[in-house]
């Protein structure tokens, strides 16, 4: 593979143009819902040719949403942490892990097995039996013609997946009366071409393969390593070296731009993926002259092919895509310049390094995963499935389950905590509102009896055991603010949890469950509102040291430590060519948010009452070219070699920099419910310490920020208007 180097950043080769997966997916799915749906055979009376064309369009509509939003229909249910948000949509994780290391999905089952059980099935009957009313419309067309029809019940409708179809039966008793003739209608039938079992099969043995084989991390793994060497020009490598060389010839790059070439990087390759025993077309390299590397790169793109079962999916394209802008957490150590382990050596007549190049990358990023089957018709088209997978990559290695990393087996019982059949307690009645008294309907209640985990530890507190304890089941959703339930009984630690979205969720301790008792609560959720985004800054002023290099502008160092900061008086406007990235998490409740400032761009941010954590990192981009490049040789350094000193000047070429790191701050907030519900714009602070001057002060805003912000707090203080 070649490289083009030039001005400290990568030229990623890129084998064919990439597929806007996503994108594509989403315009298909809109353009295709306005599509009239096939029409039922005209053999059948006009009330039934009526009820099943409606039956017809809202199934075909819910199997577009649980196609597109990864098997569920309605997705505001799961935790944030557990959903990847993309252009409105909130897709669940088939495979992630969580913030504690444990692996975990929210890939939904096909069929039901009981009631409110999440499944497909399960949604996409109380999806039809919700909407199918709404589409009859209360059978006005007949109304209009003197025959009345009277609902004497509400639908009940049952599923049936086949190989090749959906099929969809509803019994929905309707009194019909003409005139002074009256008839019972209550059996209804339609079919979608739709191969949901075939596609949600592949769909699962491909999230089977990731968790028995963690292919996405293996070939993130070949990834880095084909885009990286020694060399400033490429992404730093896992495994260098030792190199001997001038210390003044070290290499060096810069964290920010080594992210953002890691995300080209994954956006230019990932999509080479490919599924065997599908339709896919084998990429042949043909454009390499040179035999030898033309097998290497053939090689490559062949490994990428993955066999994930024996099945054969005729007619069915899998597609893996992944975004630049996707959630993605990386850490390669440190935050400003990326330098090697090095260690000086100072001869004679020469001043050698011994340097190891070896760096450890620690990943996490969502892949979606999209299969499209062209032997279906939904919305009159190829049927779109699309779910989202996360790789992780810890210090170089592919995830690994905490359990597997201690040496200790997971325990796998079966449980059947969920099971309606085990909701033995009184009836449960829950009501939820919002702060002004308004009821929320929709709200999702979750149960839980105890720890997800229990963790075993011997006599000297060493880790021996894991055993998974408590299930999180689904409870059903709220009717205008309120549901009556029952709920499985529970020794103690039982715990609810009521989500909605747009709401900061809320848990509950309620102890014991008792088998046969009831009881009441009510809940208030706390309303996310969003607020415009401002962020000013104040300037850091350094000391005036004449002669001197004053590697840590603005901070004020003794003995080591940070002593005083001196921020300018006023704060100012961030610069068209400054951005600063925001992330939040609320302290008291959970809600994390992440946003991107610029000033030329409008900004909102969602907040709730309560006590919020704010990180803020201030990026700037160069106005012109060299802007803010160290010039080489513009550095001195005076080394005593015990019989005489001598001067060396670094860096040996100009180092480029067209985005540093140049401030930020740290603090903790307080949203009031007057600044929830009056405040339109929220205004933040950070530091800047300017534009560095020296390669010893590229990383030193990351590492002070913390600290001026403790010494500033008052200074830091948000402001609601």
């Amino acid at each position: 593979m070649v490289v083009k180097k030039g001005k400290g950043q990568i030229t990623l080769f890129i084998i064919i143009g990439l597929l806007a997966l996503a994108s594509i997916a989403m315009l298909f799915y809109l353009f295709n819902l306005m599509k009239p749906a096939p029409a039922i055979s005209a053999e059948k009376d006009d009330i039934t040719i009526y009820v099943e064309q409606c039956l017809h369009n809202v199934a075909d509509e819910g199997l577009g949403l649980i196609g597109m939003q990864g098997g569920f229909i309605d997705a505001s249910q799961v935790r944030e942490d557990a959903v990847l948000n993309m252009g409105g949509l909130r897709l669940p994780y088939w495979y992630y892990q969580t913030g504690s290391g444990i692996d975990s999905s929210e890939m939904p089952p096909l069929e039901k097995s009981y009631p409110n059980d999440g499944s497909i099935e399960d949604q996409l009957e109380r999806y039809i039996q919700d909407a199918l009313p709404v589409c009859l419309d209360s059978f006005k067309p007949f109304r209009e013609k003197g025959i009345l029809v009277y609902p004497k019940k509400l639908p009940e409708i049952k599923l049936a997946f086949t190989e090749n179809k959906v099929v969809v039966i509803g019994h929905y008793t309707l009194e019909v009366k003409r005139g002074d003739d009256i008839e019972l209608k209550s059996d209804f039938i339609t079919e979608l071409p739709v191969r949901l079992r075939t596609v949600y099969r592949l769909a699962e043995e491909i999230k089977r393969h990731e968790e028995n084989t963690v292919f996405l991390e293996r070939h993130t793994r070949n990834m880095i390593s084909a885009y990286s060497r020694i060399d400033k020009d490429y992404l730093p490598p896992m495994e260098g070296g030792l190199d001997f060389a001038p210390c003044e010839k070290r290499v060096f790059w810069n964290y920010r731009d080594v992210e953002e070439n890691l995300r080209r990087m994954l956006s230019s390759n990932v999509p080479f993926l490919r599924i065997a025993n599908t339709d896919f077309e084998r990429i042949e390299v043909t454009d390499e002259p040179n035999p030898k590397n033309r097998r290497i790169r053939q090689g490559i793109l062949d490994t990428m092919v993955q066999q994930v079962s024996d099945n054969l999916y005729r007619g069915v394209s899998v597609l893996f895509y992944y975004d630049t802008l996707f959630p993605t957490d990386f850490d390669i150590g440190g935050k400003g310049v990326l330098e090697p382990n090095s260690f000086e050596l100072n001869l004679l007549f020469s001043r050698l390094c011994m340097m190891q190049y070896s760096f450890s990358y620690s990943l996490k990023y969502p892949v979606l995963v999209t299969l499209i089957d062209r032997n279906s018709r939904q919305a009159n088209s190829d049927y779109i499935f699309q779910f989202p997978l996360q790789a992780v990559l810890k210090d170089n290695f592919p995830r690994v389950r905490y359990s597997e990393a201690m040496g200790i087996p997971l325990e796998t019982r079966t449980s059947f905590q969920c099971d309606m059949a085990q909701r033995l307690s009184g009836e449960v009645k829950i009501s939820v509102s919002d702060d002004a008294g308004q009821p929320i309907d929709r709200a999702g209640i979750f149960f839980q009896c105890g720890p997800q985990f229990v963790y075993t530890f011997d006599e000297k507190g060493g880790l021996t055991d894991i055993e998974r304890f408590a299930e999180r089941c689904f409870i059903g959703s709220t009717d205008q603010g309120v549901i009556v339930t029952r709920l499985p009984p529970c020794g103690g630690g039982g715990m609810l949890t009521i989500q909605k979205e747009g709401y900061v969720a809320k848990q509950d301790i309620i102890g014991t469950v008792e088998e046969g008792l009831g009881f009441e609560k009510s809940y208030v959720l706390e309303k996310i509102t969003e607020k415009k985004l401002t962020i000013m800054k104040y300037a850091l002023k350094p000391p005036a040291v004449d002669g001197e290099i004053e590697p840590n502008p603005g901070v004020v160092l003794q003995d080591g430590e940070i002593v005083a900061c001196n921020p300018a008086r006023n704060a100012l406007p961030l610069l068209a060519t400054e951005d600063v990235i925001v992330r939040l998490s609320k302290i008291d409740g959970d809600q994390e948010v992440t946003r991107f400032y610029n000033v030329n761009n409008l900004t909102l941010i969602p907040l709730a009452p309560g006590r919020y954590k704010a990180e803020l990192q201030l990026m700037r981009r160069e106005r012109f070219e060299g802007e803010m490049t160290i010039k080489a040789n513009s550095q001195k350094k005076v080394v005593n070699t015990g019989i005489s000193t001598k001067e060396y000047y670094y860096p040996e070429k100009d180092v480029l920099m067209p985005v540093a790191l140049t401030g930020g701050s740290v603090f903790e907030f307080t949203v009031s419910a007057d600044d929830s519900r009056y405040g339109r714009e929220v205004i933040f602070y950070v530091f800047d310490e300017g534009i560095p001057q020296y390669i010893e002060n590229m990383g030193r805003p990351m590492m002070d920020r913390e600290k001026c912000s403790e010494l500033n707090v008052d200074l830091l203080r948000p402001r609601f208007t």
